[in-house]
């Protein structure tokens, strides 16, 4: 486990590798794995290679920004460690009570979200961003879905200008309540208008996986709805 992996509870239990960018490659082969998993584009290439020059058997995936592509990962995991039909069950009930979810939100009235994850510079969760399924699915519309990239820099103006009527704060230690304070100055948006600036769970929300993108997914619905 990395030192960013504290959910679930469990993974405190776990042996920690250091950090996603630079392990302990030395720990991480003193543990002598039977499977070490990767992340294009959050693992360093040098890193990934450091440890199958090793010996070490190694698989790297994509980094998930939708829903289906942690239903794509699960299995292939399942396929890898001896567990596909353990994986395909936990799926299914999973795939089940978001069904449910969504069902239950298909008629109810699109929200404009804004989505900040980012204060100094102002970033926003964009149209290829793992935020914008949640919003997509909770009943939400993203008023920066219209950029194709994961999280963009945009400008407090534009935000102004897309007028959204909820704001959703990703949680960024002591920024987030002076973040929420700077919002509600702007007293022409919608989402101040009627009260609708939420605070919500980093670990919950930018945590691609089954369990989590369920409980991020029902936060989501229940503040925006």
């Amino acid at each position: 486990m990395t030192s960013y992996c504290t959910y679930p509870v469990e993974a405190a239990e776990k042996e920690i590798i250091g950090g996603p960018n630079n392990p302990n490659i030395e720990k991480i082969f003193s543990l002598s794995p039977d499977l070490v998993v990767g992340v294009s584009g959050i693992n360093r290439t040098q890193v990934i290679e450091k440890l199958r020059d090793l010996g070490l058997e190694v698989v790297v995936f994509d980094a998930c920004n939708t829903f289906d592509a942690v239903e794509k990962v699960l299995i292939e995991l399942g396929k890898l460690t001896g567990k596909e039909e353990k994986t395909g069950e936990v799926m299914k009930e999973v795939k089940r009570t978001v069904r449910t979810v969504t069902e239950k939100l298909k008629n109810v009235p699109r929200v404009k979200v804004f989505w900040e994850v980012g204060a100094r510079p102002l970033v926003s969760a964009g149209g290829k961003s793992f935020a914008n399924e949640f919003i997509r699915r909770s009943g939400g519309v993203n008023i920066f879905a219209d950029i194709p990239l994961e999280y963009p820099r945009v400008s407090r103006e534009e935000v102004l200008r897309r007028n959204p009527e909820a704001i959703m704060l990703v949680t960024m230690g002591d920024v987030t309540e002076k973040e929420k304070l700077y919002w509600q100055e702007f007293g022409e948006l919608a989402a101040v208008k009627n009260n609708r600036i939420y605070v919500i769970d980093a670990d919950v929300v930018c945590r691609p996986g089954p369990a989590s993108f369920l409980m991020g997914l029902v936060r989501v619905a229940r503040a925006l709805h």
